[in-house]
């Protein structure tokens, strides 16, 4: 991914920040190890009686920053695992007894995929092709009978029987997501990656073609025992919102009906940055909900949806993963560098209260959770779309699983990433929810104004991006040293509603830290700049 060099810390005002009401659940982890199982990022995964079927991905941790070292196929999954994780068992069988076309595609990374009923249906993935000695996103769409594949992977018996593989242009997309409302398929944005990813960009070393969908994409499926069919409907465009990859997107309940939500992921239009407000789809459109700002775990990350029918209140649960902001004790910190992170959060919707975010008080143990994956647990109380049913769980019970990821060994490892610094973790960890033990829950007024500095640190000379709640007739910015001089003051007028972009020079600073506040309508925000000449 592209890193802009900033690091920001944010000083909160005391209505940013508040204290929740405690809750009447709470989450707990527990890190299970299976001997043997290797770890995977970004795969795939079905479950069937029990088994957890995991397909493709990658076995290394974040993809490396120099050229022509990214995404290198020796660490491909090139094998299927089955794991058992209630008798602590795995087993793996390669992929090489598959036709070409389909060993390939399969042992790709980020492909999307849904599960219905007793097959999982993958479409595009990103990976290197012997067959046209290049990295592609596969133009296919496969299914997987899970059950025929189970049986056989046990019986150490033929598995290519359990595949079918359909040539798909449509599904040609690597890091969106697939999900259903009712009984359709929706592919929800992601890219088309052509060649080498090389993250110093197309004109550094390697040349790629990148091509984001913008869209969703509806399409239906028939099946047959040994064979199945499948049509796009027209889609729903929106480049400006689903012009995206890397992000969460879970299915909703919400007035009884299903809809979706499409949360964070990179990367904005004009700056690379992450996406700070969701996406909701529904069957005929789509809707940004740009008043509203997630704070927390932009990047992929393992989530579940629980909704609170008493409540009538969804939740969302992230964790871990990379993220643009966290807390360290009661103090938000902003990097633009989007380290990973170790934040649990809770983005929630009610009719009465909108958007929320909260910040557990539990974490990640470490730097885990990018590209993760939850796995529901068999006998768990769930609706149509797979959300769960809060209010019929028991008082204390293991909703499911969160398996492997990339555990990083520092915040920021981007820029010195030669393959060391991380891994894809065979840690599993099993996740309850125990109702009636109250917790308390930092909430973040993610529907405050963000203030953002770019460069920083700078000459003197910045740019700054305001995220206005409302249209105001002026907005006052003053820059001030350590010791409280004010070194310049200036106004801006006819702020418009949503993004505004305001240049800023104070020229002849000294190298040093000073303090930009920006005023309006009797709110203040205060960032802190560094200054290097």
């Amino acid at each position: 991914m592209n890193r802009i060099y900033i690091f920001l810390v944010l000083i909160l005002l005391s209505n940013t920040i508040i204290r929740a009401q405690d809750s009447e659940w709470t989450v707990q982890l527990e890190p299970i190890i299976i001997e043997g199982l290797p770890g995977a990022q970004s795969y795939a995964f079905g479950r069937i009686e029990g088994y957890w079927i995991i397909i493709g991905g990658r076995l290394d941790g974040l993809h490396q920053r120099q050229p022509f070292a990214s995404f290198d196929p020796i660490h491909n999954n090139k094998e299927i695992i089955l794991i058992e994780a209630s008798s602590n068992k795995s087993w793996s069988v390669s992929l090489n007894s598959l036709p070409s076309r389909m060993k390939e595609q399969l042992q790709s990374a980020n492909m999307q995929f849904h599960q219905k009923g007793e097959y999982l249906y993958l479409t595009g993935g990103y990976g290197y092709s012997e067959i046209d000695d290049e990295h592609i996103t596969y133009p296919y769409l496969t299914r997987v009978d899970l059950k025929e594949l189970k049986e056989a992977i046990l019986s150490d018996m033929d598995i290519r029987p359990a595949f079918v593989q359909k040539e798909c242009n449509d599904c040609a997309v690597a890091g969106g997501r697939l999900e259903m409302i009712e009984d359709q398929y929706y592919l929800v944005g992601g890219h088309y990656f052509h060649g080498r990813y090389n993250p110093h960009g197309p004109d550094h070393g390697p040349g790629f073609t990148q091509v984001y969908t913008g869209e969703v994409r509806i399409f239906n499926i028939e099946n047959s025992v040994n064979d199945f069919n499948f049509d796009f409907e027209e889609s729903i465009k929106n480049e400006m919102h689903l012009g995206k990859r890397d992000y969460n997107l879970i299915p909703q309940i919400r007035d009884g009906e299903e809809m979706l939500v499409a949360f964070s992921g990179v990367f904005q239009k004009h700056i690379d940055l992450p996406y700070l407000y969701p996406v909701e789809i529904f069957q005929n459109n789509v809707l940004a909900i740009e008043s509203f700002s997630q704070y927390l775990n932009h990047y992929h990350c393992a989530t579940i949806p629980i909704y609170d029918l008493e409540n009538e209140k969804m939740n969302n649960l992230f964790f871990g993963g990379i993220a643009q902001f966290y807390f360290e004790d009661d103090v938000m910190v902003q990097d633009n560098n989007v380290p990973f992170v170790k934040s649990i959060s809770n983005v929630s919707y009610t009719e009465e209260e909108g958007w929320k975010e909260s910040l557990l008080a539990i974490e990640m143990p470490d730097y885990f959770g990018a590209g993760s994956e939850f796995i529901l647990a068999d006998n768990v109380p769930v609706y149509n779309n797979g959300v769960i049913k809060l209010n019929e769980l028991d008082q204390e019970q293991t909703i499911g699983y969160i398996y492997g990821g990339i555990k990083s060994s520092a915040p920021n490892i981007f820029w010195i990433n030669n393959g060391s610094q991380s891994e894809a973790t065979p840690t599993i960890f099993k996740v309850s929810i125990k109702k009636s033990h109250s917790v308390s829950s930092t909430e973040v007024g993610l529907d405050e104004p963000y203030f953002i500095i770019v460069p920083n640190p700078n000459r003197g000379y910045f740019r700054i991006i305001y995220n206005s709640a409302s249209a105001a007739d002026e907005i006052q910015i003053s820059i001030q040293d350590l010791k409280g001089n004010r070194l310049g003051n200036m106004e801006f007028h006819n702020v418009t509603k949503g993004k505004n972009y305001f240049e800023v020079g104070i020229p002849n600073l000294k190298n040093g830290l000073y303090l930009v506040q920006l005023e309006s309508e009797g709110k203040k925000i205060v960032r802190r700049v560094v200054v290097e000449n």
